[in-house]
């Protein structure tokens, strides 16, 4: 995440870390694509989408219940929230050219959550593995 917040910097001749004043300047197709999947591997994890969710199932069995409400009310929404604000705000056109990818992603992410979840005996476990999947769906609504 912060390669590709220092690379928009950087590459759009920004003097400041503020939103406004590295939007809107075109960058390269390349960069920008390079640039988008940094961020989406940076708020992939924290949304958490597959592969990158493999710390989500283990979190929710060791925390108590508040905190395991906490990380499926709040956490992964807030990576969403990033990666449509600075994914989708800042490279508008990577992100209709990456968008089919990105629907696939979503799709494999609801697809495994769903799958994994019904295998699950452990209800914590179980919560943890819907939570990708609805997170997979979150992340399909934005991706066309």
């Amino acid at each position: 995440m912060l390669a590709g917040f220092l690379g928009t910097v950087w590459l759009s001749g920004g003097s400041d870390f503020t939103y406004h004043s590295v939007m809107g300047h075109d960058l390269p197709m390349q960069w920008q694509v390079i640039l988008l999947g940094l961020l989406l591997v940076a708020f992939g994890i924290k949304i958490p989408l597959v592969p990158f969710h493999t710390w989500l199932p283990d979190t929710y069995v060791a925390a108590s219940t508040p905190v395991a409400m906490m990380l499926g009310g709040v956490l992964a929404k807030l990576g969403t929230y990033g990666l449509f604000r600075f994914g989708l705000g800042l490279f508008p056109d990577a992100w209709a050219q990456l968008s089919p990818y990105l629907a696939g992603w979503a799709a494999a992410s609801v697809l495994y959550g769903a799958i994994t979840a019904i295998a699950q005996k452990d209800i914590k476990r179980m919560v943890a593995y819907s939570s990708i999947g609805h997170m997979g769906y979150v992340l399909l609504g934005g991706a066309p």
